[in-house]
């Protein structure tokens, strides 16, 4: 579909969120989860709850972020970190032209080399960290999912795709603007928070991120 056609159909979709109750809102957050832990057996469902997700924490943040460590929005945060670094680990693809990949027409062979589920997983992610800060920061730094999430950020800045960089480069930026002294999440975190990073303490993250 178009791109027209595609944000008509988010927002058609971001409309009906609104309406519904909290207990139906639940309900369609857990078929996100259940589609997204089956990405093995069916990519293209796991593909579609990835990009769902960013429009259900558009639509509702408060209902995504309601039951905290043992709500769903936590536990999409670690299916979400998860394949991301599954796709990262795929590596680049021998013989693909990059230049090809910029601005895709055609969709034969594109599902396998793994831009588009990249793509919307780093998508969803960018957006709760700007709809929910603090709960994309206890999940960073409370979580071992959230050191594998920076680190497959990281990696994949390199990715063969331009979309997929972008992408990438946003959600960074989110974390590096927290940890510059006065940035944008001073209010929300405190000082040594903001001073300190596991991730970036780490030479090799650093090395990554200065590629």
């Amino acid at each position: 579909p178009s791109p027209k056609t595609r944000a008509i159909a988010a927002e058609a979709i971001g409309a009906l969120l609104k309406r519904v109750s909290g207990d139906v809102f639940h309900s369609l957050l857990e078929y996100q989860c259940r589609w997204m832990g089956e990405r093995e057996q069916n990519e293209g469902l796991a593909r579609a709850a990835a990009q769902g997700v960013g429009l259900f924490v558009d639509t509702r943040p408060d209902l995504f972020k309601r039951g905290g460590e043992e709500g769903l929005g936590m536990e999409l945060l670690v299916l979400l970190s998860e394949t991301l670094a599954s796709v990262e680990k795929r590596g680049p693809i021998s013989g693909v032209d990059a230049a090809d990949l910029e601005e895709p027409r055609e969709r034969q062979g594109e599902a396998a080399l793994g831009w588009e589920m990249a793509y919307h997983c780093l998508g969803s992610l960018g957006r709760v960290y700007a709809k929910l800060p603090s709960m994309m920061e206890g999940f960073l730094h409370n979580t071992s999912e959230g050191m594998i999430l920076l680190s497959a950020t990281s990696e994949i800045l390199c990715y063969r795709h331009a979309w997929v960089r972008l992408a990438a480069s946003r959600l960074m930026g989110h974390y590096l603007d927290r940890r510059a002294a006065g940035g944008s999440g001073k209010t929300a975190t405190t000082a040594a928070t903001l001073a300190s990073s596991p991730f970036l303490s780490e030479p090799a993250n650093a090395g990554a991120l200065a590629r």
